[in-house]
């Protein structure tokens, strides 16, 4: 329910979603109440306010459907018809504290003085009455019961407003028609909106303005034809038409809006996915921008940045590829080269170690003999009997260098060497000690023909 509060009428109305208000005024200590019904109430009202069908000959109708006459006196209408109406106990729709029931604020009793048994002392006293309230009968009631001219004057008042309010209620409100009701709008873009009003009171001559917060905006009262270049940047709008026919009917339409900035020309408009920003500006709505690749943000306007998620792996610069150049290419970012001994693996997007010595056609290390894989690099190593040099191996002279163990005579070779005895000794191969012929036992003869042996099944590595 919506409360409006009139302080300079002393009054409050209270409007329902349903169409009913009642409005409940104060003036001169006296509490006046109106209720106002909306046209889905036709047929559809029973009880003191009448029945609300557009025939007064019924309005009289009891509980029990019997309608009293409509020249009834104020007597017979109020014991035959008003009395009638008195809410039952357990019919209330109150809530009562302590004892207090519904009984408590009801005198059956009570038997308030009808106007038409007035007994006047003379014609004059009655037409001054008349006079004083212009013939408006509430208030000369009023008068003749408190002699409060003040009060009689404020009935009188009342009445005049409530007559202004019937007929208010009777006349026909205009109705506006928009075409379009609802507009797709692109910042920049030229909108055109037709507006009409028709009025079923052919008398009337209605007036129809436009009111709203919107700038770049015309309209032609005479054709009904608006239009209005939305600006660019993002704000809430609002379009609306108010008619008046100068008897108290007003109605207004509101154009629904759904507005879009153009996505800074980096996407579309998607009118069909909508947010609304001011819940206070239920007719204005932003249609969400679906943006190309590359860009981001509420209308497009940003770079997306290809490196947010760290695509690339550790150790490995990551480069944002531009806007457009992402949009065209589809490729939103670029990585470094893996360090030096590392390659990218495509799967896991990772940069893994090379192996540099791996046998193959793709051998990627300079080693001249042995290689030994490591961490993102390898090391070269050689044979026995060589020493390296780098990725070179040489022969290690063990003659020269004394790291033989000959008796006699020490013989260099490719990664090895081989010991000889001088002119009339014989080489032990065991010992390595050169013996004189001379001494050499049947023993030492058979190591003579090992040590020959050897020397014809050495192996030069260098070949």
């Amino acid at each position: 329910m919506e409360v409006i509060y009139n302080a300079t009428g002393s009054s409050v109305t209270g409007v329902f979603s349903s169409g009913w208000s009642i409005t409940i005024s104060l003036s001169e200590g006296v509490l006046s109440f109106l209720a106002g019904a909306p046209g889905t109430a036709i047929n559809r009202t029973r009880g003191l306010l009448g029945v609300f069908n557009n025939d007064i000959t019924d309005d009289f109708t009891t509980p029990d459907g019997t309608i009293l006459p409509i020249n009834s006196t104020e007597r017979q209408i109020h014991y035959n018809f008003g009395q009638l109406w008195m809410v039952q106990e357990g019919a209330s729709l109150f809530h009562y504290k302590g004892e207090l029931t519904t009984s408590s604020f009801q005198e059956p009793s009570f038997q308030p003085v009808f106007f038409d048994e007035i007994s006047w002392p003379n014609e004059t006293i009655k037409a001054e009455y008349y006079t004083i309230c212009n013939n408006v009968t509430q208030c000369v009631y009023d008068y003749w019961l408190t002699l409060n001219k003040k009060l009689a004057e404020a009935t009188a008042t009342k009445q005049a407003e409530n007559a202004v309010k019937a007929g208010e209620a009777k006349n026909a409100v205009p109705r506006i028609r928009l075409i379009p009701a609802t507009v797709n709008v692109t910042g920049g873009d030229l909108v055109t909106v037709s507006v009409s009003v028709t009025d079923d009171d052919v008398t009337d001559v209605v007036s129809l303005s436009y009111t709203g917060n919107t700038t770049g905006t015309s309209f032609n009262n005479s054709t009904g034809l608006f239009t209005w270049t939305p600006a660019l940047t993002a704000q809430v709008f609002m379009i609306r038409f108010i008619a008046d026919d100068g008897n108290g009917g007003v109605s207004e339409a509101s154009v629904r809006i759904s507005y879009c900035s153009g996505c800074s020309s980096n996407g579309t408009c998607n009118f069909d996915r909508q947010t609304l920003p001011d819940v206070n500006f239920p007719n204005f709505a932003v249609a969400t921008c679906e943006c190309a690749l590359g860009y981001t943000g509420d209308d497009c306007s940003i770079d997306l940045d290809g490196c947010l998620a760290n695509p690339c792996p550790q150790d490995v610069n990551c480069t944002d590829v531009p806007a457009p150049l992402h949009s065209s290419s589809g490729v939103a970012f670029t990585c470094s080269d893996c360090p030096s001994g590392f390659t990218l693996d495509n799967n896991t997007r990772k940069c893994v170690d090379i192996d540099e010595c791996a046998t193959g056609s793709n051998v990627t290390n300079n080693c001249e003999q042995l290689c030994e894989n490591t961490e993102g690099s390898y090391t070269c190593t050689c044979y026995d009997g060589y020493r390296s040099n780098g990725s070179r191996c040489y022969d290690v002279d063990e003659c020269t260098e004394r790291s033989d163990n000959c008796d006699q005579i020490c013989v260099n070779t490719n990664g090895s060497f081989y010991c000889e005895c001088a002119a009339g000794y014989t080489l032990n191969v065991t010992s390595n000690l050169c013996i004189s012929v001379q001494r050499i036992s049947e023993r030492d003869k058979n190591s003579i023909l090992e040590v020959i042996g050897l020397c014809l099944d050495r192996v030069d590595h260098s070949s």
